[in-house]
């Protein structure tokens, strides 16, 4: 090998090997890169920590506003059919807007139409706004997107009327806006129309004794 090789080999060489001043910039650019690395994953950690807080705290809101509106019914007979009497109850001190309802019937042989609405105020503060005592009101299940004042019954009845008399399963939906926009809370309540609820004439229910009593008497 000429001389004129080995120098040429030996200037490659230095040029690969780097100097201890690019040794600590290396090092620095990796330090500096893991720091960044390390902060972003912390970040993004305590970001996953907030979102699920959030997220919790709208599940929590949204099942506290569910619980707040009670839904009860009450059937009895009456000359035309049956009186449906749907008693809705917010009972916390906020109104809450926007609700809508409607009731449906598991059968096409039955048909309703409205009798009343009333609100009655369940606090005895009037300040609390939109409060009402014993007023008629708009109904619900026609207005579009009627209002629950607070600490409020809203009562509304109506009129059942059965082609013949049948048995048949109800459901009550309401819902309204929840805490999140585009976002709705449903409640829905299920009762059902027996054969009993159509019964005008009160029956009388004997002990046994007194049965074979009646028999002995009458025959």
């Amino acid at each position: 090998m000429s001389g004129e090789e080995r120098n040429e080999q030996h200037a490659n060489t230095d040029e690969q090997v780097p100097s201890s001043g690019e040794n600590a910039t290396f090092q620095a650019v990796a330090n500096a890169t893991d720091n960044i690395q390390s902060a972003f994953t912390t970040l993004l950690s305590g970001f996953q920590q907030k979102l699920q807080m959030t997220q919790s705290t709208i599940d929590l809101l949204e099942q506290v506003l569910k619980n707040s509106v009670q839904i009860a019914t009450q059937l009895e007979p009456n000359e035309q059919g049956i009186q449906l009497t749907v008693t809705i109850i917010n009972t916390i001190q906020m109104p809450v807007p926007d609700v809508q309802c409607c009731v449906t019937f598991d059968s096409d042989q039955v048909h309703w139409s409205h009798l009343s609405t009333t609100q009655e105020s369940l606090s005895n503060n009037n300040n609390i706004k939109g409060g009402r005592n014993h007023e008629e009101a708009t109904s619900i299940f026609d207005a579009t997107e009627a209002m629950l004042p607070p600490l409020c019954k809203h009562v509304e009845v109506l009129q059942i009327i059965t082609d013949r008399t049948i048995q048949c399963n109800a459901e009550i939906r309401l819902h309204f806006p929840g805490p999140v926009p585009e976002t709705t809370i449903p409640i829905e309540h299920t009762f059902g129309i027996y054969i009993i609820d159509q019964v005008k004439v009160p029956l009388c229910i004997l002990p046994a004794k007194l049965v074979k009593l009646s028999r002995f008497v009458f025959y």
